[in-house]
């Protein structure tokens, strides 16, 4: 208790020694001992009630960090998703078995945020990337975003990012068949965009994807473009070291009148009228952290095409099945180069029975399989 009448006064020092009713002197001295000889004595002595209140405020939104810290650890399978070293990379695929002619062998990846908050992922050039059609590298733009419970992925060829454009037409170059044989059939893509969520190691997405088919017998050829979206589905398992995903996709184009706007042809190929198509991605995959500069994954890829159409002079039809299986390991050395390399296996069944060629084109067989092989290589400079 203070006495009657007190009032604020300054000791020499400059502290505040009393207020009416409220003593504010530096009574620790007094505290009685607790535990140990010589006792607990307060660690601040706080006189301003502005200061007080400031404290109890910021360890009040200390706890609330605390708290929505601990809760996004749950919705962040790793602390950091993405690879966090910017890196220029030239490319080195070896003998191509698909055709991208306009392919950049230059890309430049970079990353963006902090450990459980907003994480962001680009790759811009040539590039593997899991959310496509495609085995070997091809020249794209990847972004993927993650924030709270919520993420974003997105890869497109650059060849043809608008929906529903032609991606092969404007680069074939007929007198390098990529594969071999008579007949030649790809997939590829304008892009792919998924929207999901995750909790713990789970991550679960599903959104557009636009597919473009190419086919080719002899020196005819016809690019089916996507001319509506589909629908795709991902589903990945994070750990600390692993990562596992897998996607899908189904989808069925046709079109009882066919315009220009459906496909592309060469000079020669006649008029599409009518066509159907049917199509299946399927792919999955495995990765590894051996340690922090040290990776190895492995990646399988089912692409099914069946294509029929009656174009001005008769009926065409073209099935494409191909299984592919893609083995690499990445290591990087010391702080400014890395180096990857990419085994490449493929098992490609074609049946052309009955597809246009221009006249002179020696008639090409029905049927053809192949199993071509390839190794390729990837230099990395790490900015």
């Amino acid at each position: 208790p203070v006495e009657e009448g007190w009032t604020s006064s300054l000791t020499s020092n400059g502290g505040v020694k009393a207020i009416r009713g409220m003593d504010l002197r530096d009574l620790s001295s007094e505290c009685p001992s607790v535990g140990e000889k010589g006792g607990l004595r307060p660690t601040r002595v706080m006189v301003d009630q502005i200061k007080v209140d400031q404290y109890l405020s910021d360890l009040q939104k200390g706890y609330e960090e605390l708290e929505a810290y601990q809760e996004r650890t749950y919705l962040y399978a790793r602390p950091l998703l993405f690879d966090q070293k910017t890196r220029l990379s030239i490319l080195m695929p070896g003998t191509f078995s698909e055709r991208p002619e306009t392919f950049i062998p230059i890309g430049v990846q970079w990353t963006s945020g902090r450990p459980f908050h907003f994480q962001g992922f680009t790759h811009l050039g040539g590039q593997r990337a899991e959310l496509s059609p495609y085995i070997q590298p091809f020249s794209g733009l990847r972004s993927d975003l993650k924030a709270h419970i919520f993420h974003i992925s997105f890869v497109g060829d650059i060849r043809g990012l608008s929906g529903g454009s032609a991606v092969f037409t404007d680069s074939v170059n007929l007198s390098s068949n990529k594969i071999g044989g008579n007949g030649e059939g790809q997939i590829g893509m304008n892009y792919m965009l998924l929207m999901g969520g995750d909790y713990g190691p789970l991550s679960l997405s599903a959104g557009f994807f636009y597919p473009t088919h190419f086919f080719r017998v002899g020196n005819s050829f016809r690019e089916i473009k996507a001319n509506q979206r589909s629908i795709a589905y991902r589903a990945m398992w994070t750990l600390s070291k692993m990562k596992f995903y897998g996607l899908f996709s189904n989808y069925d184009f046709k079109s009882a009148a066919a315009t220009d706007d459906d496909y592309g042809k060469d000079f020669y190929t006649p008029i599409l009228l009518s066509y159907s198509l049917n199509g299946q991605l399927l792919r999955g995959g495995w990765s590894w952290d051996i340690d922090p500069l040290s990776r190895f994954s492995v990646d399988g890829l089912l692409n099914r095409a069946l294509y029929s159409g009656r174009n001005a002079t008769g009926s065409e039809s073209f099935d494409l099945n191909r299984w592919a299986v893609a083995a690499t390991i990445r290591r990087d050395f010391g702080d400014y180069i890395g180096l990857s390399l990419t085994a490449t296996w493929s098992f490609i069944d074609r049946n052309f029975s009955s597809f246009p060629v221009t006249t002179g084109v020696p008639t090409p067989g029905s049927r053809e399989m192949e199993n071509p092989f390839t190794v390729g290589g990837q230099l990395e400079i790490i900015l």
